[in-house]
């Protein structure tokens, strides 16, 4: 497990002090580089000079930290939120990937994209089984899925029962978004069980993976976590149930992949106290970003 920050800054700077694994995600929620580069010029980039420019991006910003950086995620949740990028999406991670060829680090660090829930097909969404990627970005998704499985690349996804479970209405209960005490559902296709919601939502990416011809790309959770507060159901004893809760059950896979380790990345380290929207939007954190004092007890032993 890794606690992934949000900005470029902060994660480079991570790295360098900590050695430590950890995502990068190398566009800004407005999807613009540093350097200015962006995903349209990212993307849209056949000469040779503008080659020279995603080289010399990566010989500054790549290769220094090159020992701490996993994963260079092209984009956030791109395909569905920014319909205007996702043309250029597939050719810029391509280009990035190339660039990381001529440093001689493609074998090291892999480039990806991270995706919300919203790919999948909201009428094939349950049971995970019968999934299926939503009909509008099959074509920008096939793309990606095929450069993921040629480069040996992960699926990247942002992974929330919260949504699902306020999206449902009632629908689907509070224990089963929290990894708690529950009926569980069987899932009619595969008769596969499943006691959390966590767990299907992930199935239904892989089983969406499958129903296009790729079945082996490993999914890694970008984002997942739970507010404290701004919500009926966000409370400090629900975000510590399940973080906590959370942490346990992504070490034994899931119903489809069983035994095999989920890596996650937990939102968020800090609340996001100007941050707008709903109001649980806020609260994410597991400190407090001005007294920096934990908002409840957790830990990832």
């Amino acid at each position: 497990m890794s606690l992934r920050l949000s900005t470029y800054d902060q994660t480079i700077e991570a790295s360098r002090r900590s050695h430590g694994t950890v995502l990068l995600n190398s566009c800004k929620r407005d999807h613009v580089l540093h350097n200015g580069l962006n995903i349209p010029s990212l993307g849209d980039c056949t000469v040779v000079y503008c080659l020279h420019i995603i080289c010399y991006w990566v010989q500054s910003n790549i290769v220094p930290y090159a020992s701490s950086i996993t994963i260079i995620a092209v984009g956030n949740e791109v395909l569905t939120q920014n319909a205007g990028l996702s043309q250029y999406l597939f050719p810029a991670m391509s280009n990035i990937h190339n660039a990381l060829q001529a440093a001689g680090l493609d074998g090291s660090i892999h480039v990806s994209t991270t995706n919300a829930m919203d790919v999948i097909d909201s009428s094939k969404s349950f049971p995970p089984s019968s999934a299926a990627f939503a009909t509008s970005i099959q074509g920008q998704m096939s793309s990606v899925l095929n450069f993921l499985s040629t480069t040996g690349a992960p699926f990247l996804a942002n992974v929330y029962p919260l949504f699902a479970y306020i999206g449902a209405g009632g629908s689907i209960s509070l224990q089963y978004a929290l990894f708690q005490q529950n009926s569980g559902v069987t899932d009619s296709g595969s008769g596969l069980y499943y006691s959390n919601l966590f767990d299907a939502q992930v199935d239904t990416l892989i089983y969406a993976m499958a129903a296009m011809g790729h079945d082996i790309i490993p999914v890694v959770v970008t984002e997942t976590g739970w507010p404290h507060s701004g919500h009926s159901a966000a409370t400090t004893q629900n975000a510590q149930a399940y973080n906590s809760n959370l942490v346990a059950s992504v070490r034994k896979g899931t119903p489809k992949k069983p035994n095999q380790l989920i890596s996650t990345y937990i939102f968020a380290l800090f609340d996001e106290n100007q941050k707008g929207g709903a109001a649980y939007e806020k609260s994410f954190g597991i400190f407090d970003p001005t007294t920096q004092a934990k908002n409840y007890a957790f830990s990832f032993v």
